[in-house]
C-alpha cells in the first residue's frame, strides 16, 4: 500500500524509514495509513516491534517515520536456506514475546508472515507492517469483505460437512 524509503534526520543524522502514501490512493487507504499509525503507538516501546518515530499528513500526503531495521526481513532470509535450530528457537522466541506485546496493548496484527519481519543486525526479529491490524475498541473496518466468527472447532465441522 504504501511505499518506504531510507531518510536521514536532518539534525541527528540518525537513519529512518519514511513510509508514505503516494500518488492517488481510495480513502480505505487512508483509513488503513491511519489505523497503523494508531496501532504503531499503541504498541510502541517493545524491542521485537517497529518503533515509530513521528506521523503525519503533508500536502495531503499521509507519513509515518520508524526506526531503521538494518538486516533485510525474514523471507529473504529463509530463501537463503533453514535457520540451525538454536537460531528459529531464539526468533520465534522473540517474536512471539513481540506478538505478546501487542496483543496486551489490544491490537491484533492479523498479517504476520515472513515479509512483515524485519531482522535487525543482530537477527533479532521485529514485527512491521500493522496496516491490516485489528484495534480493539474501534469500529470494524474491514475491506468489504463479510466477516463470520467462528471457534476452530465449529468451523473445522462447517468445512468437513460441506465437501
Amino acid at each position: 500500500m504504501g511505499e518506504v524509503w531510507l531518510v536521514e534526520h536532518v539534525a541527528t543524522g540518525a537513519a529512518r524509514a519514511l513510509k508514505v502514501l503516494r500518488g492517488s490512493f481510495a480513502p480505505e487507504d487512508v483509513t488503513r495509513f491511519q489505523r497503523e499509525v494508531e496501532a504503531l503507538s499503541r504498541v510502541d516501546g517493545h524491542p521485537n516491534v517497529i518503533r515509530v518515530h513521528a506521523a503525519g499528513v503533508h500536502a495531503r500526503c499521509p507519513w509515518i517515520v520508524m526506526e531503521r531495521v538494518a538486516g533485510g526481513d525474514l523471507a529473504a532470509r529463509l530463501e537463503a536456506g533453514p535457520l540451525a535450530p538454536i537460531e528459529a528457537a531464539a526468533l520465534v522466541r522473540d517474536l512471539a514475546r513481540g506478538i505478546e506485546h501487542v496483543h496486551a496493548h489490544g491490537v491484533l496484527h492479523r498479517d504476520l508472515k515472513p515479509a512483515n519481519v524485519l531482522l535487525d543486525e543482530r537477527g533479532a526479529p521485529v514485527l512491521v507492517d500493522f496496516g491490516l491490524a485489528r484495534l480493539r475498541g474501534a469500529a470494524w473496518t474491514g475491506c468489504g469483505r463479510r466477516r463470520v466468527r467462528r471457534s476452530p472447532t465449529s468451523a473445522r465441522a462447517s468445512s468437513s460437512r460441506s465437501s
